[in-house]
């Protein structure tokens, strides 16, 4: 990329995450030092992949706990660095009890921890922020409602809440604390990256997160009555990884990024993975009806107002500005299936 900004050290919160490993993995492969955060130290299951990186670079990986709920635990990791990727926050969509101290309190207040850590150290330029699709929009038949019959980046979410859709509700306000905070300040600028659905590998051994688990459900039976007829953006781990240092080092690199390589059905990805093993897979590749998935849903963790809203609607959102700006080239969700489900089997968290 010509003119592009060199940072270093560079801090990534959260680098025990599915996202952040991979921007921790890929800006060390690049000759950049890094600080990262972990919630605990001493978790061989979250953090053994990054003492494995520390290995592998060695003197370029630093490793430190913080919690996004205390004020000043990050000071530590982004004192001297010169830029900083906000990626820690929890991503949580079912089996919620309290969404206040689950998800809203950590994603907003969390982020201001963060950001004010960012002031303190007085040597970062700049700030790239993981957000999501979920600010841009909560439900899919929301572009019906938009005059350019597409959601962008100029789209807010404005129909999540505590009680409906508070993952969505979470990262909504914490990207605009995130861009309310960056108005009050001229040290930093600040890019945001608002990924949809991630898929592909993980570099941990853990079916705790959402991408992953959904990848495992089409080994371990959770389909065998038949597939929902849900529809999502989505877009390979790796690409998000590298739109984030993108956006980093590329100055004109700001505002909003919606990242999507293509829009795909549970239903079509259970074909993809269904071939892939030959037709081993426990899926009745069948698409449930929306009738049963009425009655099914409320145990599943979908009301009735999420079915009536997303149930066999396509995803329309436009990614438009992340190919011109960042220069992404998109990995083909196929193949993004196909490696995240043979990384579950190699790493023994599903068998065929």
């Amino acid at each position: 990329m010509e003119n592009a900004e060199n940072f270093s050290p560079v801090a990534v919160t959260g680098g025990s995450g599915y996202i952040a490993s991979w921007i921790v993995l890929k800006l060390l492969e690049r000759g950049i030092e890094v600080h990262t955060t972990v919630r605990n130290l001493s978790d061989e299951r979250k953090v053994g992949h990054l003492k494995t990186m520390q290995k592998n670079f060695p003197g370029q990986l630093s490793l430190f706990e913080a919690d996004l709920n205390i004020e000043g635990s990050f000071d530590a990791a982004i004192a001297d660095c010169e830029a900083l990727i906000h990626s820690a926050s929890p991503f949580v969509i079912s089996n919620i009890s309290d969404p206040e101290l689950e998800l809203i309190r950590p994603a907003k207040v969390g982020t201001e921890n963060v950001l004010r850590s960012a002031d303190r150290a007085q040597t970062v330029r700049k700030v790239v922020l993981t957000s999501s699709v979920a600010a841009v929009h909560t439900d899919n038949n929301e572009w019906k409602n938009t005059s350019e019959g597409i959601l962008n980046e100029n789209h807010w979410n404005s129909t999540a809440s505590a009680k409906y859709q508070p993952y969505s509700y979470s990262k909504t306000l914490a990207e605009k604390a995130a861009w309310e905070y960056a108005q009050q300040q001229d040290h930093w600028e600040l890019a945001v990256i608002n990924p949809s659905f991630v898929v592909g590998p993980s570099l941990s051994k853990r079916l705790d997160g959402t991408s992953s688990s959904t990848v495992a459900g089409f080994f371990t039976g959770q389909f065998k009555q038949g597939i929902p007829d849900l529809h999502f953006g989505m877009v390979d781990v790796r690409d998000v990884a590298q739109a984030h240092i993108l956006a980093l080092e590329n100055p004109e690199a700001k505002g909003r990024f919606i990242l999507m390589s293509e829009e795909m059905s549970l239903p079509e990805a259970g074909r993809i993975l269904q071939n892939m093993q030959n037709g081993k897979l426990p899926v009745n590749l069948r698409v449930l009806p929306k009738a049963l998935f009425y009655v099914m849903g409320p145990f599943l963790g979908f009301n009735w107002r999420y079915t009536r809203n997303n149930y066999g609607v396509p995803v329309k959102l436009d990614p438009g500005r992340s190919r011109d700006i960042l220069s992404i080239k998109y990995t083909a969700i196929a193949d993004s299936l196909k490696d995240h489900a043979s990384q579950l089997v190699n790493d023994g968290l599903v068998s065929v």
